[in-house]
């Protein structure tokens, strides 16, 4: 059985992997670029402009030890690039001021955004929801 890309080896496989997902979501009318960055503390991230159907998505690098324990959810490089994916599908406009209940309700909307991440990953791939356990470890918080 494939398995999914843990971590991508250069831009070339990224790209690879990007345009497989573009068509399996029906994204191939946008432009998107991919890079790889320093972030804090995040795996990726996605800057999108709607009206020019247009996004850049920055994944971490370089993937570290560090970062891989630090997750709470097993890291897996094509797991996050479609979650940001699916971020332009169920894009949450941001408002100037954030109340507790805009809030709560971009978290429950990243909530699912994750989850439907995962489930499209358990499709292609035949995995359990257990394969996302991170055996690294991770900060239980308890």
């Amino acid at each position: 059985m494939k398995e999914p890309i843990i971590e991508f080896k250069n831009i070339e496989q990224a790209q690879s992997c990007l345009s497989e997902w573009q068509s399996r979501l029906f994204l191939t009318d946008w432009i998107i670029n991919i890079g790889f960055e320093e972030l804090n503390n995040r795996g990726a991230e996605i800057n999108t402009e709607h009206t020019q159907k247009s996004a850049y998505i920055a994944f971490h690098q370089p993937v570290t030890e560090e970062l891989k324990k630090r997750e709470r959810v097993k890291y897996c490089a094509e797991k996050i690039l479609v979650h940001e994916l699916l971020h332009i599908i169920f894009d949450v406009p941001k408002p100037e001021r954030f109340g507790i209940e805009q809030c709560e309700y971009e978290i429950l909307q990243h909530q699912k955004t994750e989850f439907m991440a995962r489930s499209l990953m358990m499709a292609k791939y035949g995995m359990t929801a257990d394969w996302f356990k991170n055996a690294c470890g991770g900060d239980s918080g308890g």
